[in-house]
């Protein structure tokens, strides 16, 4: 991809528009912006949990995090391809707090999710039969407030850096 100026760039095309809307008279409207860009920020954190590519904390969605499709890292369409939603499509959850993501790991008690000002555990609410955009549920886990710095596992435990950085 090049950018040549502000009318003109290059780059690789993907799949055809179709013959109606090549000309400038019948131009399209069937785009979507990119959710991670140097406008948007990328993600500060990526965790794989309950199958799952997880994506959380950009610039311009700072507590959201975005999950791939089940069993499908690296593909995130919001619908199956029979066009339908199922637990096994692509979703964003939102934490309900005012705290961005900093960093995030998958446990045996679900996604833990560190923030500037507390944690948290994203996982299927009750007895949910999957993990999908209807089931998954954020819990408050803690409140000590995390540094950005990935936190590790050691017999079961998740051992983080506070934001004091003092133990």
């Amino acid at each position: 991809n090049q950018f040549n100026s502000a009318s003109e760039v290059a780059g690789v095309v993907v799949s055809e528009l179709p013959a109606g809307v090549m000309t400038s008279v019948n131009a399209t409207t069937n785009w979507a912006e990119g959710a991670w860009s140097d406008f948007r920020g990328f993600p500060r954190s990526v965790a794989i949990h309950d199958s799952r590519l997880t994506w959380g904390g950009t610039r311009a969605f700072p507590l959201a995090m975005e999950f791939s499709n089940a069993l499908s890292l690296f593909y995130q369409a919001p619908v199956d391809p029979d066009g339908t939603v199922s637990r096994s499509t692509a979703f964003r959850r939102s934490l309900e707090s005012n705290n961005p993501i900093r960093w995030m790991r998958s446990t045996d008690k679900g996604l833990a999710v560190g923030c500037l000002a507390g944690e948290w555990v994203v996982d299927k609410e009750g007895n949910a039969s999957g993990f999908g955009a209807d089931t998954a549920g954020a819990k408050p886990l803690g409140d000590s407030s995390s540094a950005a710095i990935q936190p590790s596992k050691s017999g079961g435990v998740l051992l983080y850096v506070p934001r004091s950085r003092q133990g």
